[in-house]
């Protein structure tokens, strides 16, 4: 989720009364702290945010932008400890399950995972995404007594967002490892052509995380089938791609240092558009 989705509060969002609650302060921080992330002011963007939540404790948001930074910084730590304390201090806002869920899986437990995912079904059970997310925990654990559930929970979260390309890899992946080869690869290749589908609007660093691990299921589901050709064609773009995301994380990384690197950042944007880098 982009930094400024943060800005503008949504009509969902819940207010728990506090002695401090000057919501006007608050937003003018914010303004400020968008201007200055969009300036290339990361750190002063930070310091911005934590003067708006202190101006208004019972907003979620500026803490919701700070850890976004974070994240996008490639800053792990920070951005953990951040959204743990937004998921303990605002725990009736499903916003707050969701971020840690979005951002956190590697570093929770598949069990601890689908405690969140759970808590926040119980104030969000319409909307796809927690679904999903609890799909993904119950196969992360590889108890085939859970596939049945997870697979349920995914075709609820394909009805609700039939063009999400993350549901469609799930439910081949969950096939896959299910014994059900042929349907792995019906799947995985639906997810391809969505990912495909999305590339001028999508994330290009997540859209090729995603071809990933399209590519790493549908190489096994081709080997279960025999089938020589497929295996290793799938093989060597899973090679591919893993060459190119160790090469887009390590330019990151000096990009998002402080002060950043200029020429990181212009050979990673020329890397970004590169479509041998989205595309297979």
């Amino acid at each position: 989720v982009a930094f400024e989705a943060y800005i503008t509060p949504r009509p969902s969002e819940k207010t728990v009364p506090t002695e401090k609650t000057d919501r006007g302060q608050a937003s003018a921080l914010m303004n400020d702290a968008s201007e200055q992330m969009k300036a290339g002011n990361s750190n002063e963007a930070n310091i911005l945010l934590d003067k708006a939540a202190a101006a208004d404790r019972s907003w979620s948001i500026p803490v919701f932008a700070k850890a976004q930074i974070f994240a996008a910084a490639g800053k792990e730590k920070e951005a953990a400890e951040t959204l743990e304390g937004a998921y303990k201090s605002f725990p009736k806002e499903p916003e707050a399950g969701l971020l840690l869920l979005r951002n956190m899986m590697a570093t929770k437990s598949p069990v601890e995972y689908e405690q969140i995912a759970r808590h926040v079904l119980t104030l969000q059970s319409d909307a796809g995404e927690p679904h999903f997310y609890l799909a993904q925990a119950l196969i992360a654990q590889q108890n085939p007594s859970k596939y049945a559930e997870a697979q349920k929970e995914l075709e609820f979260a394909s009805k609700k967002s039939p063009k999400q390309p993350n549901v469609e890899i799930e439910i081949g992946h969950l096939a896959e490892i299910s014994g059900d080869h042929a349907g792995a690869v019906k799947h995985l290749l639906k997810a391809a052509d969505l990912v495909s589908a999305n590339h001028a609007t999508g994330n290009l660093m997540r859209m090729t995380n995603d071809r990933r691990n399209i590519a790493f299921w549908l190489s096994n589901a081709y080997t279960a089938l025999k089938d020589n050709k497929n295996q290793q064609l799938w093989s060597l773009r899973v090679a591919k791609l893993d060459k190119r995301l160790q090469k887009a994380n390590e330019l990151r990384a000096k990009a998002t240092a402080n002060p950043p690197d200029q020429a990181a950042i212009a050979e990673l944007n020329t890397l970004m558009a590169d479509t041998t880098f989205a595309d297979y």
